[in-house]
């Protein structure tokens, strides 16, 4: 999982920026006259921006041009929900990501996830304290693959788990996945890593 910040360059990061702001503040993408008009100032069309964003894996669009994901945030419903202090409730594309959006905005959220034994894990972000229900959450992070879009390859498989002992199981039961178990602490600095100088 490398760093999310897109290059400043032919209006990449402007984008990038106009699309976690606006989806972090509201829910909701940006006007498509926003992106126009980034672009416009670049040289190009709103388009051409967005089909770089998603070459190099900021974005994710679908084949009408359509934003469908723009990391950490999904547009699409998953199974990670985060709640964030201004009563925003978004999608997150995998557990890691969830946990890069408190930072990422600074603010206190909760996060809700659905696991695949049926467990709600919730993870409560409140003036820089992280509490885990249930207190031996995990989260296992794994990918089918080294070479394609995080949203192929890895984000369904990077999830919270009750448990090391149901991560590992889940683990064995799925030995085409290369994975590593993360604590919490090393979660929550991972999620922070990655994500939390995008709106800065």
């Amino acid at each position: 999982m490398h760093r999310r910040r897109a290059p400043r360059e032919a209006g990449l990061r402007a984008t990038q920026v106009a699309i976690l702001s606006s989806l972090s503040e509201s829910g909701h993408l940006p006007a498509s006259n926003i992106i126009d008009d980034i672009a416009a100032d670049s040289g190009q069309t709103g388009y051409e921006i967005l089909t770089a964003l998603h070459e190099h894996d900021y974005v994710r669009i679908d084949k009408h041009g359509k934003i469908i994901a723009a990391y950490p945030f999904s547009i699409r419903p998953t199974r990670h929900r985060v709640e964030l202090k201004n009563g925003v409730t978004v999608f997150a594309m995998c557990a890691i990501d969830a946990l890069g959006i408190p930072p990422m905005v600074n603010s206190d959220a909760t996060i809700c996830s659905d696991t695949d034994s049926g467990d709600e894990v919730r993870i409560v972000f409140r003036q820089q304290q992280v509490s885990w229900d249930p207190p031996e959450t995990v989260v296992l992070v794994g990918t089918e693959s080294h070479t394609g879009a995080a949203a192929d390859i890895c984000c369904q498989y990077v999830n919270f788990f009750a448990s090391q002992t149901i991560a590992e199981a889940w683990a064995k039961a799925h030995p085409q996945i290369e994975h590593v178990v993360f604590g919490q602490s090393r979660a929550v600095q991972l999620g922070a890593a990655v994500f939390g100088t995008l709106l800065q």
